[in-house]
């Protein structure tokens, strides 16, 4: 296709550049790759991925946010499965 992007194409800008950064379906997608990581036994990337998306959810939905508190609690699944309180 000339002059335009096909859909699913790579773009040449930020990755997130659709959506952006903080959107609810890019947390969702985040903590999506966390639990991923998760269940590949990747703690360090987990908890990474993990502890942006409580931070960001905060900031964005809130923090009593049902959003928010998943991700929280996923961030408490990832610390358990380490063995850390």
């Amino acid at each position: 296709m000339e002059g335009g992007r096909r859909a699913g194409s790579a773009s040449d800008g930020d990755e997130n550049e659709g959506l952006g950064a903080e959107h609810p379906d890019t947390l969702t997608s985040m903590a999506n790759l966390a639990s991923t990581y998760r269940n590949q036994g990747r703690w360090k990337e987990a908890e990474e991925l993990d502890v942006q998306v409580v931070e960001m959810s905060s900031r964005v939905l809130g923090a009593e946010h049902p959003g928010t508190l998943i991700s929280m609690a996923n961030l408490g699944v990832t610390f358990w499965n380490q063995n850390r309180d």
